[in-house]
This record gives C-alpha cells, structure tokens and sequence, in this order.
C-alpha cells in the first residue's frame, strides 16, 4: 500500500485490510520495486491442484477448478503522466468472457 499518511493507526489498519507492505510517498522507483519483489517472494506458496468432479449423495457435482493469477503494475513516479489511463485500458483490453480482472 502506498499513502501520504504514516500514522501507526493508518498502518494498522492497513494491514489489518491485507496490506503486506506500506510505503509512503514519495517513493523511489527502486524502493517500489525492491518493496513489490519483496512482498512477492513473501508470498504464500499455494498448491494447485485441480479438484476431482464427484458426485455427492444429493446428486449435486463438485466442480474440477484451477486458479492462476497474473499481477501487473504501471506505475510512473511522476504524476499526470498517463499512468491511469494505461492501466484502465490494460485492464479492459484483458477482460474477456470468463476472465476476472481487478484493477487496484
């Protein structure tokens, strides 16, 4: 997360909502990327493993599901320079039927 604001409360809450790291601006392009690479190697490391369609005594099936995620950052350190307007656009470009895409 990145804020103008640094108070231990702002923090907390924060990282109470999912935050893995806080940064306050203004940041260094190193000090985002060093920070992104670091929270990236901290990362759970989650199994895929896909889930067998059964059928339970209702009748109902469990559906075999695999999730894969991708992570994509645009980032300018100066302001007014278009950064927005990429990422919007990236992410439109990237929906399709089918695919999620949450842009932060």
């Amino acid at each position: 997360m990145m804020s103008v604001q640094s108070e231990a409360d702002y923090l907390r809450r924060a990282m109470l909502a999912g935050a893995r790291d806080f940064l306050t601006k203004p940041i260094s392009g190193e000090e985002l990327y060093g920070t992104v690479r670091s929270v990236y190697e901290r990362r759970p490391q989650y199994q895929m493993t896909p889930v067998s369609t059964e059928v339970s005594e209702k009748g109902k099936r469990a559906l075999s599901t695999t999730h894969q995620a991708h992570v994509i950052v645009v980032y300018s350190p100066q302001g007014g320079s278009g950064t927005t307007t990429v990422a919007t656009n990236l992410a439109a470009s990237l929906m399709r039927e089918g695919t999620k895409v949450l842009l932060i």
